[in-house]
Parts: C-alpha cells; sequence; structure tokens
C-alpha cells in the first residue's frame, strides 16, 4: 500500500487567493501582497451594506455572520477613490467555548469583544 505524501508547502512563494467563494493559491511572484496599496478601515453603518455584499459573494460560507465590527480593506491603488478587496468581522460568539478553546488564558464571559 503506497501512501502520498504531500510536500510542505512553502508559504513564502504563495498566496492565497478567494473569489466567488472559491480559493486558490497563487505564486507570490504573480504580485503577492503590497501593504504600500492597501488601508484598514472601519466600515461606517452607511457602507456596512457593501461589506455585507462583499461577504456573500466571497466567503466559503456566503453567508453575513452576527457581527458587532466590521473593518473593510480598500485597495487605494484602484480608480476612483480605492475599492473594498478584503472585509474582517469581530463579533460575538454563538457560545463561550470559541474563544477559551484557543487562548486558553481568557475567562469565559469577561474576555471578549
Amino acid at each position: 500500500m503506497s501512501v502520498y505524501k504531500q510536500p510542505p508547502l512553502d508559504l513564502g512563494s504563495v498566496c492565497q487567493r478567494w473569489k466567488n467563494r472559491r480559493h486558490s493559491w497563487r505564486p507570490a511572484s504573480e504580485g503577492g501582497f503590497d501593504p504600500a496599496r492597501y488601508r484598514v478601515r472601519e466600515m461606517p453603518n452607511e457602507l456596512v451594506h457593501q461589506a455585507k455584499a462583499f461577504v456573500r459573494a466571497h466567503h466559503y460560507s456566503g453567508s453575513w455572520p452576527a457581527v458587532r465590527f466590521a473593518y473593510g480593506l480598500i485597495d487605494v491603488a484602484a480608480p476612483p477613490a480605492g475599492r473594498l478587496v478584503g472585509v474582517l468581522t469581530l463579533g460575538i460568539p454563538t457560545q463561550v467555548a470559541v474563544l477559551t478553546s484557543v487562548f486558553d488564558r481568557l475567562v469565559p464571559s469577561a474576555n471578549r469583544v
């Protein structure tokens, strides 16, 4: 019986991309990530609909979670005044163990967003 062993992934040579709820890995030589090109902005209430549409279109679940804070990754080099290219959401977990199972020093219901 032969067992296929996958070689380790060199994360310095590839970058992950998401589009239309599917991920792909591309060589970093095709562009990679240039941090000078992007800004992170808190999404004000009047722009949260853009963040919702982006997440529903690109996240693998296709749904918008219970969100307390939303931040957008803006490509400032894209015309006319920047383009939303990523979203970070912070919310209230559905159960206490979401944080404490990963960060065992947190106190349930005391350390939270």
